[in-house]
């Protein structure tokens, strides 16, 4: 999933659901007020930062099913992948062979640790391939030339979905590896993100006809989930989409993103999009202007994190909200790609760079809420 400070802002949230609107206090709080709160006091520290020689950054990172944790990014300045993985001695590097030293990952997705799936675009041709880990050794694997690989559902060794946000006709939005090759689906949005539960709850979140939208695979086919219209929403270069999907099971999914809407100025901003499907209808909350979400993932004990930007917010499994900003170094601004929750526990792991001022170089860095 691809996603700078967030602007939260006070006002009035709106709950959209597929039969009724109605007008709520929103959960949103002044984002000057939150800013000075959460970078006075936070439990989301750097656990790490690099140490590699020159510029490197951290662009995804993933979790499998027995507590296994993956991330993949850059060693710019040496112009090479990094793959690194959990141990019990901390974040270690995997070797990639020189010869596949020309893809620069930006996603990864995993089923195990016998199944580790990266892609990105070759610096040599420019087209999109995926590598993958067997366990033992990696292997390089072709996707379809202008496919723009946006994003993985690594479910297992047979079964790999791949989204592209590219548009240019006849190019498919997905594409499943059934383990020997590849198919090409029409998903009917543009996509965004990818999550699913099991091989028959895949869910894709993004936008078609100006408006966020949703479809869904139950197995066979893919359909497009019913979403209640949004009113208000401007044209303009700001796309309103959903940006990341939190697939729990078909009965609970959570989906945020942002749309473009015009205060009582008249000037363009943005409304953070939060919503949930319970199996039948949609809820929708509407944040107050200057607001947006890019990312969402469960904090292991029932609740969620949204982030956007370096801040983040929690809301508990009672729908209590907190907002709190990542730590970042005085004098450096940061960068996040990427969160993952470790499998069964309530440590959650955020990735990216920081970075001095406008300075060129940057470190791959590790952030970790102290659960």
């Amino acid at each position: 999933m691809r996603k700078s400070s967030a602007v939260l802002a006070a006002g009035l949230g709106v709950i959209l659901t597929t039969a009724v609107v109605a007008v709520v206090t929103s959960d949103e709080t002044n984002n000057a007020a939150v800013s000075a709160a959460a970078g006075a006091d936070t439990s989301w520290n750097i656990a790490r930062s690099s140490t590699y020689s020159g510029s490197s950054q951290i662009s995804d990172i993933t979790a499998t099913p027995d507590g296994g944790m993956w991330s993949v990014g850059n060693l710019t300045t040496q112009q090479q992948p990094l793959v690194e993985r959990l141990t019990p001695q901390g974040w270690t590097r995997l070797a990639i062979p020189a010869s596949m030293h020309n893809v620069r990952p930006t996603v990864i997705g995993a089923s195990s640790a016998a199944n580790v799936w990266l892609g990105g675009t070759q610096t040599t041709t420019g087209d999109n391939r995926l590598l993958r880990w067997n366990g033992s050794s990696w292997s390089s694997i072709p996707i379809k030339n202008a496919f723009s690989l946006y994003g993985l559902a690594v479910l297992s060794a047979q079964n790999v979905w791949a989204i592209s946000t590219s548009q240019t006709s006849p190019t498919p939005h997905a594409q499943q590896w059934n383990g020997t090759s590849w198919r090409d689906h029409t998903l009917g949005i543009t996509p965004r993100a990818i999550g699913a539960s099991s091989p028959s709850n895949v869910w894709v979140v993004g936008l078609a006809a100006g408006q966020p939208a949703v479809t869904r695979w139950n197995g066979s086919a893919w359909s497009t989930v019913p979403f209640p219209e949004i009113p208000g929403i401007v044209s303009s270069e700001m796309a309103p989409a959903f940006r990341d999907v939190q697939v729990i099971s078909d009965r609970d999914v959570w989906a945020v993103g942002s749309i473009p809407v015009k205060d009582s100025t008249g000037k363009l901003t943005t409304r953070s999009l939060f919503a949930h499907w319970d199996g039948s209808d949609w809820s929708t909350q509407l944040g107050a202007n200057g607001t947006g979400y890019t990312e969402i993932e469960q904090d292991g004990a029932g609740g969620l994190w949204l982030r956007h930007g370096t801040v983040m917010r929690h809301r508990t499994a009672g729908g209590v909200w907190t907002t709190e900003n990542l730590a970042v170094p005085t004098g450096k601004k940061g960068t996040v790609y990427g969160l993952a929750l470790q499998p069964g526990t309530k440590t959650v792991w955020a990735v990216g760079l920081t970075q001095p001022g406008r300075e060129s170089s940057f470190d791959g860095v590790y952030w970790r809420n102290n659960d």
